[in-house]
């Protein structure tokens, strides 16, 4: 789309996950990432801290030229339009006097309308009503940190929060990314992303309760099997991990290979 409508991307922070991305990581960034406004979210930062940014992948974008780090001191500048920066930590700026064009704030703050796009017991001063009044001398304000996408108003600006951009978590398995889109006449319209061909596999954590239900009967009657050689201890182990009669992660299936040692020994 960017292409195609020769129109700049806008992206409200936390491009990684953590600050020090793996190296692969950032080289796929690199290669396959479109060229972007951007400001930091506190999982780009060091200890959520801004003044370490040159540290970071995020900056090693800004360096390989992907990213145009938006400056929280002045405005960034293209076509008709005038960008406004606050990366995480930072105030939402006021607008100086004779700025032209379109207004758009960038932020990464976390920021909820209704109970339906906040987590439980949110802060009411994240709500949207409690916004800085400078807010509304903005044309359009993004907003990035909260993971569910929602667009509301604040006076007569226009507030869009991005939302997740992809899928995490399974309580987020019925979530639809989605980008908005902003015309010319100041609408944003905002576009599902097709997800129909991610792969996602979620993996289940038994508490500690189901962990150490295991067959112990069968489990004990493998152990009791193993020959005298290291090899035939390993390749029994590993065989019974395969088969699921030993968890690795089960302390009472660990006790168990350890009680089978000291048999093997002490009748050696």
């Amino acid at each position: 789309m960017q292409r195609k409508f020769k129109c700049p991307i806008l992206c409200a922070g936390d491009i990684f996950d953590r600050w020090n991305a793996p190296v692969e990581l950032v080289n796929f960034a690199i290669e396959n990432l479109p060229t972007m406004f951007a400001v930091p979210g506190q999982h780009d930062l060091p200890m959520h801290s801004y003044e370490e940014i040159k540290r970071t992948a995020y900056w090693t974008l800004v360096s390989a030229g992907i990213i145009a780090n938006i400056d929280p001191k002045k405005p960034s500048c293209t076509q008709d339009l005038s960008i406004f920066g606050a990366p995480w930590g930072f105030d939402i700026p006021k607008i100086q006097n004779g700025v032209r064009g379109t207004k758009i704030l960038v932020s990464h703050r976390y920021i909820w309308a209704s109970k339906n796009n906040c987590y439980p017991g949110a802060e009411p001063a994240a709500n949207i009503a409690s916004l800085p009044p400078q807010t509304k001398d903005f044309d359009l304000a993004i907003f990035g940190d909260n993971h569910i996408g929602f667009t509301s108003s604040f006076g007569k600006t226009l507030c869009y929060n991005c939302g997740g951009f992809f899928i995490r978590k399974a309580d987020e398995q019925d979530y639809t990314p989605s980008i908005g889109v902003l015309y010319t006449t100041g609408e944003v319209e905002r576009i599902p992303l097709d997800i129909s061909k991610d792969k996602v596999e979620w993996k289940v954590e038994l508490d500690e309760t189901d962990q150490s239900k295991v067959d112990t009967k069968k489990l004990i009657e493998e152990l009791n099997k193993i020959g005298d050689s290291s090899i035939d201890f390993v390749s029994v182990v590993e065989r019974l991990i395969r088969e699921n009669l030993l968890d690795p992660k089960d302390s009472e299936a660990k006790k168990m290979v350890l009680k089978a040692i000291e048999t093997k020994e002490q009748t050696k």
